[in-house]
Formats: C-alpha cells, structure tokens, sequence
C-alpha cells in the first residue's frame, strides 16, 4: 500500500461470511455496526483553512546560507514565501543606515534565478563562497559556479518598492555546471582557492549497493541494516575527480579548509547499527599527504567539526566519554595543525563543556559558538589562539545580542570596519537577518555584547500570530524550565484545552524561539495552535542545555513521579495553581499528552500511571519494554546508560556501584579551557573520565557486567517499563509507526495496540509503509497531523474557537 495502513479494534469489524450454495450466510452472527473513529478512516480530512496548516511545503523563512560577492550578500534561504518561491535564493546589498527596532525594516531581498539552470529553482542545498562576484552552489545533482557579473548593479537598480519584496523582480544570473556528482554522495565539503578561486571539492561516497539472492545472513558483529563503508574523494578542475581513500565504517559530516591548504575533517562512527549513544572518531587528511590521521581516541559521542581557512585550527564536539556518552554534553576542542607539520600536535584541549552546542564556525581572526543556556540561545566570539609562543589556546570575548542560528555566516568588508552577516531568530519574532560590527580586537572584551542590526524576513502569514513563553517551577527543589505555545490572534478561550509534548530523545535540546512555534519540525505544534489547543513541553530531567547534572537526571529513574514524569505533572499544577492567564483553566479532560520516540514512552507511561490526569494521547514510534527494544535492534547502549542494574550478590556479599566523585558536573555554567582530553597516541583515559564500570566483562569479574548483560531480568530493572501497566491504561490512545523503524521497532506499538484492544480502550494503529524512525515523506507527515488533529477533537473536551484564515 502506498498510503499508511490503519488498525482499529476487531468490534469495530463485520462478522464472517461463508458461502453455502452460492448463498452467503453468516458463520457467526455480526456484532452490530461500530462507529469508526474519524482519525482511523482510509482517507481523512479536516477544514481547508486548517489544513493549510498540515501541509509540510508551508514553513517560515529562515536563512541557511550567507555568502559574500564584493558588496553583495547571496542568501540560501528556507520556506521562501510569495515572490522568493521563484527561487530559494535571494540577493541583498546591506544599507548604510542604522537599523530600526526589530521588525520595522524589512530586509530589501531579490529573488536570483540562475540562467542555463536546468532544473526546479528550488533544488539548491548549499552554498560557498567563491571570489569576486561569483560563488558555488550546489543544485541538484551537481556543483555549479554562478556569476554575478553586472547582474548585481542592474538587478538592484531595477524597478520596484525596496520595501515590498513582492514588486520586485528577479535579479538573473549566470550558472554553469562545474561537474557532476557521482551517484551516493553522502556527505560534501566545497571551497575555492583564494589565489585563483578554482573549486575543491571533498566527498564522501558510498559503494553500489550488491543485490543477492536466498536468505539474509547476519553473523556475529553484524546486523541486519549495516552502514555502508565510504570512500573520500576529491575534485579540482585541474586533476578532475579523484579517490584519497577507504575507510571500512561509515563516516560522514565532513568539512575542508577554505584555503589554499586543504585538509580535510570527518567523523567515523564506531557502531555497525543505530545507536543511541553515537560514539566515534574524527579523522583528518592533509590533500597532499597519503596518509588520514586520527584527531582523537576515546572520543565517546561525536558531532560537527570546523576547520580554519588556513587549515591551521581545529575544532571538533566531542565528549570522550565512555560511561555515560549519551548524557554527557559534548565539549568544544580545540586542536593545532600548524603548516609544514606532518601530524597535528598531540595537545586536545576543551575550551567549553557541559553545554549543549547548537553551531561553531571559523570568521576571520575569531571564532563563534552558538551554544544553549537552558533553552535560550547565545553567541559568542572567541579569540583564534596563537600558533607560537606561549598563552592561552583561546579566549572568550564579547557576546552577539542576538545568536547565529543560520547554517553558515559570512564577513565583510564595510570601509575599514568588518560586518558579520548571518540568520538569527527569538521568542520574539519569527527568524530575521542580522548584521553586527565585529569589534577591532577580533573577539572583543568579554563580558561586553555587541548588538545588532535586524532586518524582517517574508514569512507565511498568520505564522507570527503564534508566541511562545518560556516558564519556570519547581519540582522536587529543582527548577524546570518550560515552553508553552499559544495562539494570539484570535486569541484562544481561556477554557481551550492543553497539550502536553514530551519530547523525544530525552537527551536532545530544545529553543525558546517562534519558530519552534510556528515552524514545519519534526513535532510541529502550529496546527494544534492555530485549532485552538495550547502546546505545553517541559524540559524534564534528561533534557540536554542544562548541564551535565541534568541531563543525567533519569538516569535509573525514567518514567518516574520523582523524575522526569514528576517534571511534567509538577508543570501541570504550576499552571493549573500559578500561572498568571492560565489559573484554575485546567481540566483532566482537556488536557491531552503526545510525543515522539522517547515522548512516545512517556505519552504511553503517563496514560497507564495517570489515568485520572489526561483525557487522550497520541504516542508515535515509541517502545514499551527497555530490554525487548535492546535485543530486537541491536543498540545496547541505550540501555547501558540508562538502566540500572541492582547491587550484585556475592557468597552473601552486597556489591553496590558506585560513581566517581565528580562524573556528574552538576552545572550549566561553561567551564573555561583548563583541561587537556586524550589524543590518538594517548594509552588509558583521563581520570576525569574513567568508565564507572567495564563495559567488558572480564573472566571472573562480578562488577563486569553491564546493564544489557544482566540475566534474568530482575523486577528492578523493569521497574521503567510501560508493559507491565499496558492494562492499565482507560483513555484513548492512538499509536503511529514507521513500518522499518530500527530504533523503536514497531513490534513496541503493536504489542501495546492488541493490548488496548483486547481491553476494550477507544485506540487504533496507524503504520507509515517505508518509515524508519519519525517520519519523513511529507504525505506522510501532513497524514499524521490531519489524525492527531481528528482524534484529539474526538477524545477532549474544551472551547477552541474558530479557526482563522489565512490563506491566499
């Protein structure tokens, strides 16, 4: 079937039929016809002006790219709206002015279509920074240059009101296809020579797939969806393309230096499946070197990479842990390659950590960093460290007023001053262009804040009437911080009903921005919103943003009234006892709960232990059974982490583990860089690091055991599973699934739908054919909201008012 597969209670089925003579007659006779619920229907609908809020093609404008053409900014743009559908790219010359207060200078943006492009002007996914007035992109299935040339000068000279995007134009530019990719490119990093501005090029490829017949073959160290290996390939016009090597795992997120020296950056994952804690390696290679070098050992959980123009700097998120690598927020490090050195040099040293990183990047004498304060964003600039001599390998400075947000930021030259340029956005508004005056001494003075010029973005409209405030209460002397999202115009009943979102992970981060509001994401909110519902999503124990401490705070105590479930109920009475507008608003019959993967659990937890408190819920792809979901999938890291096996028992000894005084930090504040990580030559780890227990079991060790090798399961380390209480549960549940989910298996959900089921609970299954896990293909994506939105309409009760509309 191409469309979602639905299943619903057997009561709600005919009885059978059986032919006796041509005649059919009843086997059994039929139970009376059941009422379908709208939300498990074949085809379902809701209202148009509602509906245009489903439809993943509809998202607000946000920049991903800047590039610099002399006195031009290229911006690559997302969820272009009215007149920049014509392209994803827009041109922009910043004014000399000073801006106005936010929002009241609209950023005088033109559309460039590319001349000689073949394909939809929508295709591009990434842009580089070229010389002169050209620039490289990447479009579809290949790398080309575009030109500016004169287009610049008479495409802004054009006719049309500066301060209405939609009377203007499109600028038209020359493109020409560098070359083209080869088939499987996973990963591509671009950059011109500034001494000539021919392209490089850096790829990742993976092999053909083989095709075989007869049975599957798994054997040890296997799995049933392996990870491809890659090979790293490089093009130049001159050589044309070529292969520098094989790595035998996946690797991927690769970056190159933007200069005449160029060394590449990747990341190799450990794992031959999924896995929850993401461990590896980031390797580098000097192009005119035969041989990768590894930049770490004991890297624990990896993420992005940067690498400075000049190939001299570094860095790289990485936590280098191995007891806990899914809680411990990844560190910022800085590593040294100086020129005309063979290898890096051997120092790895944290300049930030026990923060949640959001984006890095090299400027010119400086670096940023985009880094989570609980859910709010902040930026600040860091001076590059010397290369020779003695001082610190970097210094925080000044901080942005507003954060860098957008995929890449660009510097330019404004007479003797320089100007970053880059995509911000707030709980304020929705996202914006920003420029800011860097300071002279690169960093500028910390403690100082550099503000910022703003300039408003088209975006869909009725998109801003969504707002987001940040709250904080207390649960168990801890304060926890949560969002909640409304809609203002109209403004909802003060009776509307109540939305919990659980959020996925738990070990994610989340931004107290109207964006996350308003926004096409993987857990939208924006059509709850606008049908009149509020979206409550707490930060609960695990949430990453908050510190170490934190995030580690489910630990042994998931789906727990002490934890993290606490967390959200404690969230309910602050609103219900405290909250200015909402007090005495809330009711357990308007007051829903839904969330994704670990929101999943929670949304089935919170239903089996909390009847009285929700009305309905939705989980998607969640699990219900910690060690089933281990074994079937094959990630037992997730499990290592999280669970906690009891104290061990020996000839009438009680062996408890116990943790290392300082593994759990406890802080949100940043700690400067004064400690030195492990290196590719390093043997051992780091004290500061030194795994709680063996993950290895040793011959004869008691305390080798971790918490996926504990057999039988004992009644403690089930003591956070849902299915045991599956019987529990009496309000209605709908549970969604992709069909080849290699996280949560969908076995989780049918196993807590037949269960629903045989107890008579208002519930239906909805699998997604082809989905993994969460939901990709938007049909499916806007399937999904159409049957969220029917069964909570169904299930709660609550004034929601009409639904504005907005469409054109």
């Amino acid at each position: 079937r191409r469309g979602p597969s639905s299943a619903f209670p057997r009561s709600q089925t005919p009885g059978s039929l059986m032919s006796f003579g041509g005649e059919l007659r009843p086997l059994w006779p039929a139970p009376p016809p059941a009422a379908v619920s709208e939300a498990l229907k074949r085809e379902v609908s809701v209202s148009p002006e509602l509906d245009h809020w489903t439809s993943p093609d509809l998202t607000v404008t946000a920049v991903k790219d800047v590039v610099c053409c002399l006195d031009h900014i290229v911006l690559l743009l997302a969820g272009c709206t009215g007149p920049l559908k014509k392209s994803n790219l827009a041109i922009w010359r910043p004014p000399a002015a000073v801006g106005a207060a936010r929002g009241e200078v609209a950023a005088d943006l033109q559309p460039l279509v590319l001349q000689g492009f073949p394909i939809e002007p929508g295709s591009c996914s990434r842009l580089w920074p070229g010389v002169g007035a050209s620039f490289f992109a990447r479009c579809g299935d290949g790398v080309w240059r575009v030109d500016l040339g004169a287009a610049a000068a008479d495409g802004l000279a054009s006719s049309g009101d500066a301060s209405d995007v939609s009377s203007r134009e499109p600028m038209v530019a020359t493109a020409a296809k560098v070359f083209d990719l080869p088939p499987r490119v996973a990963s591509l990093a671009c950059s011109s020579r500034p001494s000539s501005g021919e392209l490089f090029c850096a790829m990742l490829v993976q092999p053909e797939p083989t095709s075989a017949s007869g049975p599957m073959i798994i054997t040890a160290g296997q799995s049933f969806e392996q990870f491809p290996a890659a090979s790293l390939c490089v093009f130049e016009p001159s050589t044309g393309l070529r292969k520098l090597a094989d790595v035998p795992r996946l690797f991927e997120e690769l970056v190159v230096s933007g200069g005449d020296r160029r060394i590449c950056v990747w990341r190799a994952v450990l794992n031959e499946i999924p896995e929850e804690a993401e461990r590896g390696e980031f390797l580098a290679l000097d192009c005119s070197q035969k041989e990768a070098v590894c930049l770490t050992s004991g890297a624990g959980r990896v993420g992005s990479a940067a690498v400075s123009d000049d190939g001299e700097l570094i860095l790289l998120q990485a936590n280098f842990s191995t007891d806990r690598p899914i809680t411990t927020h990844m560190a910022l490090v800085l590593i040294v390659w100086p020129r005309g050195e063979q290898a890096p040099r051997a120092e790895r040293r944290a300049i930030i950590e026990g923060q949640h990183l959001l984006a890095f990047g090299f400027l010119r004498d400086a670096f940023f960093v985009t880094r989570l304060n609980g859910v709010d964003p902040e930026s600040t600039l860091w001076s590059r460290p010397r290369i020779e001599g003695s001082g610190p390998p970097a210094a925080q400075g000044a901080r942005l007023k507003l954060p860098v947000m957008s995929r890449s930021a660009a510097v330019r030259s404004n007479g003797q001053k320089l100007e970053l340029i880059y995509g911000t956005e707030s709980a304020e508004s929705l996202p914006e262009l920003a420029t800011v005056e860097l300071p002279s001494a690169g960093q500028g003075a910390p403690g100082s804040v550099v503000e910022a010029r703003l300039f408003a973005l088209p975006q869909p409209r009725g998109a801003s009437w969504m707002s987001i405030e940040k709250v904080t209460y207390m649960h168990r002397g801890e304060q926890v911080t949560a969002l909640l999202c409304e809609r203002k115009h109209p403004p909802c009943p003060a009776t509307a009903p109540l939305l919990v979102n659980a959020h996925g992970g738990p070990a994610a981060g989340f931004v107290n921005s109207m964006k996350t509001a308003a926004d096409a994401n993987r857990y939208p909110f924006r059509h709850f919103l606008m049908a009149g519902y509020r979206v409550f999503q707490p930060m609960f124990r695990g949430t990453l943003g908050f510190g170490d401490k934190w995030a580690m705070g489910n630990i042994g105590a998931q789906g727990s009234l002490e934890g993290d479930l606490g967390d959200i109920l404690a969230g309910l009475d602050w609103l219900q006892n405290s909250h200015p507008s909402l007090k005495g608003t809330l009711a357990p019959a308007r007051t829903g709960i839904f969330g994704g993967s670990y929101g999943g659990y929670m949304t089935i937890r919170a239903m089996s232990m909390l009847q009285h408190r929700f009305g309905a819920g939705v989980a998607l792809y969640g699990f219900v059974h910690n060690r089933w979901m281990t074994y079937e999938g094959g990630d037992f890291t997730w499990e290592d982490e999280y669970i906690v096996p009891p104290p061990l028992e020996v000839e009438g000894f009680e062996i408890e583990l116990v943790e290392e005084e300082g593994d759990s930090p406890g802080t949100s504040a940043p700690r400067a860089a004064a400690r030195a990580l492990p290196n590719s030559s390093s043997e051992g780890t780091p004290a500061a690091h030194r795994p709680l227990r063996d993950r290895s079991p040793s011959a004869g060790s008691v305390c080798s055991q971790s918490a996926s090798d504990v057999w039988p399961l004992p009644k403690e380390m089930q003591a956070s599973d849902c299915f045991n209480g599956l019987h529990r549960i009496s309000k209605p549940l709908l549970l969604m699934h992709g069909e080849k989910d290699d996280i949560c298996p969908l076995s989780q959900s049918q196993v807590a739908f037949h269960m629903l089921e045989k107890s008579g609970v208002p519930t239906g299954l909805i699998v997604y054919p082809g989905e993994r896990h969460g939901f990709d293909q938007p049909e499916h994506q806007q399937d999904r909201d159409r049957r969220m939105l029917l069964w909570f309409a169904e299930h709660l009760e609550g004034e929601r008012g009409s639904v504005p509309d907005v469409r054109e």
